[in-house]
């Protein structure tokens, strides 16, 4: 066996130090992990498969459990029996840490949402995404699970007679950097009628 110096690090060794075996490796593994963990890696030896990949939790030096994406390539021999593994063990604790915090701020705009009714929206104006909680689906008489945002022009909607005040709002706000702009329009619903709406936005720059 042969391990780098970040993988024994892992484990509080030094580069000296023997390399833990696979006991060591699975005693490693969260306990709520582990099963699921070797029940997938003892799969991929009994198929015909050259990578095992999975996502894990891990205890480390510190006693601590970091998140570790793990990539095993497994060569064979003209039987297709494994002969040898080659992987490598990567930290994504920041990275779930991030997609954590992504997920809680979503379910926090969704049950802000359902407690105002208000329609909540988000555009990447560089990218052109957007994201609506339930509430601002309903309001263009969309299904969230099936239908897309993707196409969705707002101006098609809007009052013919309010959308130069809007656009004029919209331009001079990005022209001045201002960052908080609100008004209020004619928007149609879905059954065709006309409602009056306030609309509140954030509006986020980059360096430039």
């Amino acid at each position: 066996m042969w391990a780098n110096e970040v993988h024994q690090r892992m484990y509080g060794l030094d580069i000296t130090d023997p390399v833990p075996g696979e006991e060591m490796w699975k005693q490693r593994i969260h306990p709520d992990d582990r099963e699921e963990v070797l029940k997938s890696l003892n799969e991929a030896m009994a198929s015909a498969k050259s990578v095992w990949i999975s996502e894990y939790r891990f205890q480390t030096e510190s006693r601590e459990y970091k998140n570790i994406y793990d990539r095993t390539y497994i060569v064979r021999n003209e039987a297709g029996k494994p002969v040898r593994t080659t992987g490598n063990m990567m930290d994504i604790t920041e990275r779930k840490n991030a997609e954590n915090e992504i997920k809680i701020a979503h379910e926090r705009y969704e049950m802000i949402g359902k407690a105002t009714n208000d329609a909540i929206w988000d555009m990447n104006m560089q990218t052109g995404e957007k994201w609506g909680n339930e509430s601002f689906y309903q309001l263009y008489g969309l299904n969230r699970q099936t239908d897309s945002l993707a196409e969705l022009e707002f101006y098609s909607r809007t009052h013919p007679e309010d959308i130069p005040k809007l656009s004029s709002t919209l331009d001079t706000a990005f022209l001045q950097k201002i960052q908080s702009i609100t008004d209020e329009y004619r928007f149609r619903m879905p059954d065709g009628s006309y409602r009056t709406f306030l609309d509140r936005a954030f509006i986020q720059y980059d360096a430039d």
